[in-house]
Order: structure tokens, then sequence, then C-alpha cells
């Protein structure tokens, strides 16, 4: 990627700055000892910017966002669709692995699929936009995995049927491990023969093992699926990317490299529409 000009990175580097800063208004000398740039050019910047209206100068000589930054928000805010941003990531995904990769929002108790990108290998799968799946443990551990202890446990407490404490202490596991690495993978307990064999797996939790809280980077898995978060600007999850129709086994060392691309894509999603990773 192309470095910004000096000009350009300081001009920028302003607009995060009062971006960052909402409804607060500062002086000069405020934004120089803040962004470490000379007084002069600070000054020639905050000049020309007042000028176009992304600035405003009160008559106590302090700066704040100008109406015209107002008015490109608005317009942003109108426009902009998260899915619109992570549709052409997906659709990199599905053809980089050869996959299916859907958008899966939470509403209530259910998990359901907005939008689905499907390499040609997949296009006869019946992972639609609208399929709903119960959000029930040990499914969905993405969902609230940095939700607090109280919500964890309230998520726990709706397996059925309810978990022994052995079981209890894996989902915590579980949930720790895609803290630590960002996703999620969940890992099939027969061996996939083909396309249409791994599509009448899906979702079955007794087929499926999603409570994994480790990978050798070594040992081969029969891969089921890999989920990572989209964040909003809350650092709540906003949507989960979920990849899925592996075929073959994976080492452990494959497995990790698809969960870092999607955690990379749910990142790069996340940071487009101003979203905050926890």
């Amino acid at each position: 990627m192309s470095r910004l000009s000096p000009a350009v990175a300081r001009t920028v580097a302003v607009l995060n700055f009062f971006a960052d800063h909402p409804g607060q208004a500062f002086t000069l000398t405020d934004i120089v000892s803040s962004l470490k740039i000379s007084r002069a050019t600070c000054h020639a910047l905050l000049a020309a910017l007042v000028e176009a209206g992304y600035l405003y100068r009160s008559n106590s000589k302090t700066y704040l966002l100008g109406s015209a930054l107002a008015r490109l928000a608005e317009a942003a805010r109108g426009s902009l669709s998260p899915l619109q941003v992570a549709a052409p990531e997906m659709r990199a995904l599905a053809d980089e692995f050869d996959v299916i990769v859907a958008a899966i929002f939470l509403e209530k108790d259910e998990a359901v699929v907005r939008e689905r990108a499907s390499s040609v290998s997949h296009l006869g799968w019946s992972i639609f936009p609208g399929t709903r799946i119960p959000l029930r443990p040990p499914f969905g551990s993405v969902f609230v995995a940095w939700s607090s202890d109280a919500e964890v446990d309230a998520w726990v407490d709706r397996a059925l049927p309810p978990p022994s404490d052995d079981e209890r202490r894996k989902m915590r596991e579980s949930i720790e491990f895609v803290r630590r690495w960002g996703f999620q993978i969940a890992l099939r307990k027969v061996h996939v023969m083909n396309e249409g064999h791994a599509q009448s797996l899906v979702y079955r939790t007794d087929q499926t093992d999603y409570l994994v809280s480790e990978l050798d980077p070594q040992r081969e898995y029969n891969l089921g699926s890999v989920s990572a978060p989209v964040f909003d600007p809350r650092g709540k999850i906003a949507f989960v990317i979920g990849v899925m129709g592996f075929i073959r086994p994976m080492k452990g060392s494959e497995v990790q490299h698809v969960g870092r691309r999607v955690r990379e894509v749910c990142d790069r999603v996340t940071n487009f529409i101003g979203g905050r990773i926890p």
C-alpha cells in the first residue's frame, strides 16, 4: 500500500484528532501539543480546514468540527451498509478456500444468515439468506465470547440437556480459545466424503464438536467451520462471518491460516464501519 504524503498525513491526523474528540473544542496550542506538528504548519492546516468548512473557529480562538464534516458524516451513515463492505471480502474468502461464507446476525435466540457467498463447487448448498439456526450451546460461542461472565453463564444454562460440570468447564475453555485466537473453529466428528455429505452435516450439533480449546499445528482435523466477529462502535458483536464447506482433512497450521484470514477480514470490516475491537 502506498504511503500518504506528509501533507495529506498531517491533514488526516488533524481530522482524526477532532473525530476522536466529538463535541470538544481545542486551541492551536492544544493541537500542536497533541499531534507534534509545527505551529506554523498546524496553523496553515487549520486555516484551510476552516475555510473549507471542515472545522469551525470560534471567537475564543478554539476549533471544533465544522458543518461540512457533519454533512459528510450524514451521507456516510445513509449509504454505508456493513454487508456492502463485507460482501466482496466474503466472495474473496469463498474463492480462496473453495467454501461457502455466510454473514450471520443474532436475532433474539436465533442466528440468522443475512448474506452468503459460495465457490463454484458449493453453489447448490441450501444455506441461503433467511436461514435460521437456534442459538443453543454448544453452537454459537463466538457470539458470547466477549460477553460478561453473567451473560456467558446464562448462555451455558440454555444447553439441553442441562450440562454437567465437566461440560460447563469445556464450554468456558472453548470460549477462552475464541478470545485468545479471535475466531472459533468447529470440527466434524466424522470424515467428510464429499460436498453433499458436508452439507448434510451443517449445524448438526450431534456430529460437530464446537468445544475446541486447543489446536495442534501438526495434527490433522476434519474442519467444519471457522467463525469470527465484526464489532460495532460500542465494541459489541454486529455480526459474525462464518466459513464452512471444508471437505478434506487439514493440518492445524492450515486451520490457523484460515482462522487468521477470516479474522483479518472481520477486522477490516470492523474498522471500515467505525467499530471497536475489544
